[in-house]
């Protein structure tokens, strides 16, 4: 996925040839996905992507942006193909529906266009012992991207079309209010209130910098919260202000 930029059209087809007698060899499928990637060749690419799922939906590859689908047309996605692969998911999990990479690896596709579905594969991970952790990590990223994603609401110059719709955000921001594991509202809110420095000779417009003041007195209110079901637990300390 590091290699250099340099493969031809002429070089594709030739790698396309070799995948032919070893299907197998991940290193030319993966050298295929990154061409198409900057070629923007979304058709090309998602048939790798969905050989990939149903053959390997274990490996940690699909942790990588290029084996990734958008729910929306741009130059490298189509919802039409985001939809097949996500579809190719869910059969893979119908067949080993308690296999911890294939639950993670699928919640990590799925969340952008059905980011409630990526939060019920990845609450099924959390009963797994060995899923556990990492499952958690996945949800407080997810719960943190949402809640910064609602408090830029308005805010142009920090806009993001992959963020999730305004039902999941409240949802997030219900969740985060009134869950009982204070594991949630502690680490979104030690991710948001961490105090936050602007170079004085070219600050970011107003508004940035106001988006900033809210996310962190969020932040801090979310750790107060944490503090509430967890009293003892020093990783809900706040930030020490500057």
């Amino acid at each position: 996925m590091l290699e250099p930029p340099g493969l031809t059209a002429a070089t594709a087809a030739e790698l396309e040839h070799t995948l032919v007698s070893e299907p197998e060899n991940l290193d030319v499928r993966m050298r295929l996905v990154r061409y198409y990637f900057l070629q923007a060749m979304p058709p090309q690419r998602a048939k790798h992507i969905f050989w990939m799922i149903e053959h390997h939906p274990e490996s940690s590859l699909h942790a990588t942006g290029r084996l990734m689908l958008q729910p929306r047309l741009n130059p490298l996605n189509t919802p039409a193909l985001y939809e097949q692969g996500k579809l190719l998911w869910l059969n893979a999990l119908k067949r080993q529906p308690e296999n911890r990479p294939i639950l993670i690896n699928a919640a990590r596709y799925t969340f952008a266009g059905d980011p409630f579905e990526a939060e019920k594969l990845l609450l099924r991970a959390r009963r797994i012992p060995a899923a556990n952790d990492e499952a958690t990590r996945m949800l407080v990223s997810f719960y943190s991207y949402s809640i910064n994603a609602e408090l830029s609401v308005g805010v142009g110059a920090v806009y993001d079309p992959n963020v999730p719709g305004p039902e999941y955000r409240e949802h997030v921001r219900g969740l985060l209010a009134h869950t009982n594991e204070a594991i949630f509202p502690g680490r979104v809110g030690l991710s948001m209130a961490q105090p936050v420095t602007f170079p004085v000779d070219s600050p970011p417009p107003p508004e940035v910098i106001e988006l900033y003041k809210r996310k962190a007195a969020h932040g801090v209110a979310l750790l107060k919260r944490a503090q509430a079901l967890e009293p003892n637990n020093p990783e809900w300390r706040l930030p020490a202000p500057q």
